[in-house]
């Protein structure tokens, strides 16, 4: 069959002191029933041995060595070393599922239009078990419930197929972020390519202490620099303007309710007011939205 039906796809894994689990992300690549695929994993100075657990899988793994720089810059390396039409990003935590390139490649191959393919997931546990469906918004919503931090949303580091030209285009992940850059690359694609979710649930969110997604400070800081991106200073999505308030509540509402979870209770609290104070109808429409329920 023409190789031009079955693109190449690189899967891109950063990993970082992540010895525990990176064997099995890459195992789940190596396992897709899509056959063209290669997979490439970014050591970012790593300090145990997660590098000599990489180079274990010989020439099935394209390994790049790096200092220590941070998950954006680890994962626009890999792009940079990569040689698919179609970049597939996966932390070194996390665990497709073994159809999950195939069902993406088949919209992919069927419109060669779209830029961005996006799943479902399961959240699960640290062994993987107690799986929690993770659904996804239409392609249609996506872009203004990814501002207004409404969930569901994209998760692009787990779920997210990518074309090369797509991303070239939008420059890749921005390495001022973290724990923030795939959401911030999320709507900048959205604003540049067109976009498909599938409904179907196509690989496992692993949950546990020592993600990096759980460092409110780093959300923090990550979220008031995609902020002036995406009101200030982007010219491309001009129509978000208005949501700000509403984007800036969302935050301090999550914010919030995290650090109350830490225990930072008054911290938490305060948040929570700041919240109310920015968006007031949001307020008013979780008060009717459980008036109904009730």
């Amino acid at each position: 069959m023409p190789t031009t039906l079955h693109p190449l796809v690189s899967a891109i894994i950063p990993a970082y002191n992540c010895q525990e689990y990176v064997g099995a992300a890459i195992e789940s690549v190596l396992d897709q029933t899509y056959s063209r695929i290669e997979c490439v994993v970014v050591d970012d100075g790593s300090t145990d041995a997660t590098a000599s657990i990489i180079a274990g899988y010989g020439a099935d793994v394209v390994l790049i060595e790096k200092e220590n720089g941070g998950v954006s810059g680890a994962r626009n390396l890999g792009a940079e070393h990569s040689s698919g039409e179609y970049y597939a990003f996966l932390d070194a935590d996390d665990v497709w599922l073994p159809d999950k390139i195939r069902v993406q490649m088949t919209h992919a191959t069927a419109d060669r239009e779209l830029g961005l393919i996006y799943s479902s997931y399961w959240a699960v546990n640290q062994d993987l078990t107690d799986h929690r469906f993770v659904g996804i918004p239409d392609a249609e919503t996506a872009l203004h419930r990814i501002v207004t931090l409404q969930p569901p949303g994209v998760h692009l580091a787990l779920t997210g197929l990518v074309s090369a030209h797509a991303f070239s285009k939008t420059g890749g992940f921005d390495e001022r972020l973290t724990t923030s850059a795939d959401l911030d690359l999320a709507i900048r694609l959205l604003g540049v390519t067109k976009a498909i979710g599938v409904d179907e649930p196509l690989a496992l969110y692993r949950t546990h202490a020592s993600q990096m997604s759980l460092d409110l400070k780093r959300m923090q800081h990550d979220m008031r620099i995609v902020f002036e991106k995406v009101f200030e200073n982007d010219p491309a999505i001009p129509e978000l303007a208005r949501l700000r308030g509403r984007s800036e509540a969302q935050l301090a509402l999550i914010l919030g309710i995290n650090l109350i979870r830490q225990g930072r209770t008054l911290e938490g609290l305060s948040r929570v007011v700041a919240s109310v104070l920015l968006n007031p109808s949001a307020l008013a429409s979780m008060v009717l939205r459980r008036l109904e329920r009730s």
